[in-house]
């Protein structure tokens, strides 16, 4: 079992950042994947930023909505580069009318 796939079945599952919306680019894969299945097992919706692999992404959405949606948050995959500043101002947790919880660059 890889270490994602132990935070994704040990990590408790709560409200605390209910109504919250939370970025994570690079939120695909490795670290930026295990951050953002914890910040959607705690209630928030959650963004994922990626540059290469749209499918792969869609993949680990449909994932992360596993997590999301019984908290009645969402889930999605935003194609970008951080270097972009049209990229980043085109990011929907900016958009949101929801409080941030948190903008995680990794």
């Amino acid at each position: 079992m890889s270490t994602l796939e132990t935070l994704q079945s040990t990590a408790p599952a709560t409200d605390k950042l209910a109504g919250r919306v939370a970025f994570v680019t690079g939120g695909t894969r490795g670290i930026g994947a295990a951050i953002a299945h914890s910040l959607a097992n705690q209630g928030a919706s959650v963004a994922v930023g990626y540059s290469r692999n749209p499918t792969s992404a869609e993949h680990f959405v449909a994932d992360l909505r596993r997590a999301t949606e019984p908290h009645g948050a969402a889930a999605s995959a935003h194609r970008g580069n951080v270097g972009s500043a049209a990229d980043c101002r085109s990011t929907p947790s900016l958009k949101s009318s929801k409080p941030m919880a948190a903008w995680i660059f990794w």
